[in-house]
């Protein structure tokens, strides 16, 4: 019996030791953001490319989006008998309190950013007169940005949010929240913020709009060719659509009776998007 024992012990001795825990390697804390996550598996697959090849980390996968923190433990086992790595075991544990409340704070901080601009979103036309005018003109983005940053609320509010994200992750985490802004001439403009620069100024990005007569407005030159809609913008809408695109680089040619405003037009473009031929269909 005795001797069976102590086979048994070094079977166990001999299996046990057959890998090097990677804890062996100082562990390493990690952050990363998977606004995206949505099942345990998708945490996990997160966890594990955070760790970025470390073999012992304990990573936390943020969700600010959908206002979950979770961490886990990420570790490759070594074998004493070839020397190399296994695959990444990854398990989950506990957040600590800290960790947990700094990212409830995060997230308030978020939604007091999110609440300003369901308030604040008439520009001045000061400031920029039309969704229009952005396209081809990344200054006025910077006019609108910096009109934002003299608001000390949202300042603060942003500045709280950016110095709670390097508390928790130690690097900026990107807001990439999108807003609706309202011009004037009744257009509307999608921004994406994404946080501060490392002078104080608002990262905002015009994305797209829309006019009265609800035709996108883009960006950047790219699926331009289609109909649009003039009836209640008129000419006014025209001759904006038309100088925006000349800001992006397209040379517009009007084909005659385009010129009156009002009604449906086809925008006709190239294969490059450098010469868009502009006719009246309605």
């Amino acid at each position: 019996m005795n001797k069976l024992l102590k086979l048994l012990k070094l079977l166990i001795f001999g299996y046990t030791s057959f890998f090097i825990n990677a804890s062996a390697f100082a562990s390493i804390s990690k952050t990363i953001v998977c606004d995206d996550c949505d099942t345990s598996a998708s945490y996990k697959i997160a966890a594990q490319y955070g760790a970025a090849g470390v073999p012992d980390a304990s990573v936390h996968v943020l969700n600010t989006k959908g206002e979950i923190l979770r961490r886990f433990s990420v570790i490759k086992y070594r074998s004493r008998i070839t020397g190399d790595f296994g695959p990444y075991v990854v398990s989950e544990i506990a957040v600590e309190t800290e960790k947990e409340i700094l990212f409830r704070d995060l997230v308030r901080h978020k939604k007091e950013i999110n609440d300003f601009f369901d308030y604040s979103v008439d520009i001045p036309s000061s400031v920029a007169e039309s969704a229009y005018d952005l396209p081809g003109a990344g200054y006025l983005a910077s006019d609108v940005a910096n009109y934002y940053l003299e608001n000390q609320t949202l300042r603060m509010a942003i500045g709280n949010y950016t110095a709670t994200a390097l508390a928790i992750a130690g690097k900026v985490i990107n807001l990439n929240l999108v807003i609706e802004l309202n011009f004037s001439d009744g257009t509307i403009g999608f921004f994406k913020i994404t946080g501060l620069d490392s002078s104080g100024t608002i990262l905002l990005e015009f994305k797209s709009g829309l006019d009265a007569d609800s035709n996108t407005i883009n960006a950047h030159p790219i699926a331009l060719s289609g109909s649009y809609r003039f009836t209640v913008g008129g000419l006014a809408a025209l001759n904006h659509f038309n100088r925006a695109l000349e800001r992006m680089g397209i040379s517009v040619v009007r084909d005659g009776g385009s010129g009156s405003g009002g009604g449906v037009f086809e925008l006709r473009c190239d294969s490059k998007h450098t010469i868009c031929r502009l006719v009246k269909v309605g």
